[in-house]
């Protein structure tokens, strides 16, 4: 599969496209699903939801990006095309994210992680880590939703 060019757009666009996991992804998501907490599954289940919407061409609601997306700048997106979701509405953020990567042609669901992927410089860390993991998979096309 030949994904297009990554898109560093804050936002992710409007348009039917598959919804590609790592394969740690799947495991994090199996892992909260069996976790017997409601918060764990309540995540799986919006990870899940947002595949669907995404596979499906749907709109991302805007309670899901950063509060000061049209002010400031993200860096891991500026430099490696990382985009975060928040799972918990803005005033009760747990600061669990949903970090996936948009190319023009597929969506790549990378991580669930916590807020350090921004400690300095925001996302290399995380870039070095799956990297390789993120172009095997686009070859292979493990998707969810359509």
């Amino acid at each position: 599969m030949s994904p297009g060019n990554l898109l560093r757009e804050p936002r992710l666009r409007v348009g039917v496209r598959p919804v590609i996991l790592l394969p740690d992804m799947t495991g994090q998501l199996l892992a909260m699903l069996n976790s017997g907490s409601k918060l764990e599954a309540t995540y799986a289940k919006t990870i899940y939801s947002l595949s669907q919407t995404i596979g499906s061409g749907g709109k991302v609601d805007n309670r899901f990006y950063r509060t000061y997306i049209d002010v400031d700048v993200d860096e891991a997106l500026r430099d490696y095309g990382f985009i975060h979701l928040h799972f918990i509405p803005k005033s009760t953020r747990d600061g669990r994210l949903l970090v996936l990567k948009q190319y023009e042609d597929a969506v790549v669901f990378c991580k669930v992680t916590g807020l350090e992927i921004f400690a300095p410089p925001p996302g290399k860390a995380l870039q070095e880590a799956l990297e390789a993991d993120i172009q095997a998979a686009l070859s292979t096309k493990t998707t969810v939703g359509k």
